[in-house]
């Protein structure tokens, strides 16, 4: 399935991918610099296959 383009890299995917679906919305703020989106973003990326075109430009699709 095709999710995209627009991202420098898969990291900032996942970190706009994050927010979109509120995945830190009911860790309190104070806890929220414990959650290791690095980490998060590398399992992610299991699931996703990345190829840039001609120009540069990411383009992410999810492995269903």
């Amino acid at each position: 399935a095709y999710c995209g383009s627009g991202w420098d890299d898969f990291q900032d995917y996942a970190e706009e991918l994050a927010d979109d679906i509120g995945l830190l919305a009911d860790v309190p703020e104070s806890l929220r610099p414990y959650f290791d989106m690095r980490a998060w973003a590398r399992d992610l990326a299991y699931d996703y296959v990345t190829e840039r075109d001609a120009d540069g430009n990411l383009h992410i699709f999810r492995s269903l």
